[in-house]
């Protein structure tokens, strides 16, 4: 009885699991009408998986490290007049990242689910998600809808304007589930892929979704990610070296083929908007640099913001600088155990051998804690994915590893 109670909460948890995944990688919010349906998904999984949360020891260590000083860093910030709204908002951000990842980091090793479903997981819904970008895309071109009808649709539903710069037939379609892309892009290149056109319309889609996001950080995520890769290519083999040097020209070519939006790509990357983009992150860096001079050593506490520079109204305490965002917030003595939890799976990486795979892994999950220095999504449902999919991929043993990337990917 026990054994069959113990299996079905297992596999209540499992699904949660996955749909918040799915979701998360599709859905542009936690919300649908209103309805936090992610809130309530955290929640079963927290309550459904509880049993087996301390099997994962080094992650609920690292979880209750991290909720203790946000829960300290609380404290203060309400000794310094924040709002107990804010705080507990932002309390709940880091509370949905930490089930994530300490539950997710159990069940993503055992065979109820195990890490190549969660990255298959991860690789099909990105190209899923990309499609429905793609979609939207050709649909305003096409004149079978305006990009107003859509965009009106989706936030009566969702409750986000998922447009942040229109130019005519051109808009940028840029969400935090787009950081999921450069991730999906490396767990498919780690796999032993088969070379069938399944697996190249899910890599195109994820491309394609990618360069939809007009970031330029995530442009320079995948360009760093596909030269990394030539590199590692070039070192193990010497034959065909000519085939794939006419596909990444194919590739480069019909990426090149985007510019024809000249006006688009000249406003997004160099005029106005750009400008703008910049001051602001300039503006925040200010003003988050004084807030932290200010609050030296505690920070200025869990839920603050920079007094008179609010991004977000339902979440004051939002910063694209995340990283500086988190020092003057945590202030310089609590601030290093978040630093230290983050760089753990680089400093586990690079104190054993590694393989080129892992070095793959390695500079992507680098590359993602340096893009939070300018659009920090870490604190998001998202950025918890994304963390343990990094995580997973680097602190795995060598023989977990070896058995994820000669693994083939039928998705």
């Amino acid at each position: 009885m026990v054994d069959a109670l113990h299996y079905y909460s297992d596999k209540i948890a499992v699904q949660s699991f996955r749909v918040l995944l799915i979701t998360t990688i599709i859905f542009p919010t936690g919300s649908i009408y209103g309805l936090n349906y992610k809130a309530a998904l955290i929640g079963v999984l927290l309550v459904v998986g509880l049993n087996h949360l301390f099997n994962a020891k080094k992650e609920v260590i690292a979880s209750s490290i991290i909720l203790m000083i946000s829960l300290i860093s609380g404290v203060v910030g309400i000794v310094k007049g924040v709002s107990p709204l804010a705080f507990s908002s932002q309390l709940m951000a880091i509370g949905s990242v930490l089930v994530i990842f300490s539950i997710g980091s159990y069940y993503a090793n055992t065979e109820m689910y195990g890490l190549v479903k969660f990255a298959d997981d991860i690789i099909k819904y990105s190209a899923i998600y990309s499609l429905i970008k793609l979609i939207i895309v050709i649909g305003v071109l096409i004149q079978a809808f305006s990009i107003f009808e859509i965009q009106a649709i989706l936030f009566h539903i969702f409750g986000y304007n998922f447009i942040t710069l229109d130019a005519g037939y051109f808009f940028r379609i840029h969400l935090p589930n787009d950081y999921f892309l450069p991730l999906a892009i490396i767990l498919f290149l780690l796999r032993k892929m088969k070379g069938d056109w399944n697996s190249r319309i899910i890599i195109a889609l994820i491309i394609v979704g990618a360069v939809i996001s007009y970031s330029r950080l995530i442009y320079v995520f995948m360009l760093i990610i596909f030269l990394v890769k030539f590199a590692m290519y070039l070192k193990k083999s010497k034959k065909n070296i000519f085939d794939h040097l006419t596909n990444i020209l194919v590739i480069l070519v019909a990426v090149g083929a985007l510019f024809f939006a000249n006006e688009f790509f000249v406003m997004r990357f160099s005029g106005e908007y750009a400008d703008d983009s910049d001051a602001l992150r300039v503006t925040m860096k200010n003003g988050l640099l004084n807030l932290y001079q200010e609050n030296l050593f505690f920070g200025s506490g869990l839920g603050s913001n920079i007094p008179g520079l609010i991004r977000l109204e339902n979440n004051p305490w939002y910063y694209e600088l995340q990283w500086l965002s988190l020092l003057a917030q945590f202030g310089s003595l609590l601030f290093p155990f978040i630093l230290l939890i983050a760089i753990y799976p680089i400093l586990f990486v690079v104190t054993q051998k590694i393989s080129v795979q892992k070095l793959l892994v390695l500079i992507g999950y680098i590359l993602w804690l340096g893009a939070n220095y300018f659009n920090g999504f870490m604190l998001t449902s998202a950025g918890g994915f994304i963390f343990l999919g990094f995580y997973l991929l680097l602190t795995t043993s060598r023989s977990g590893f070896k058995i994820y990337t000669a693994t083939k990917n039928n998705s």
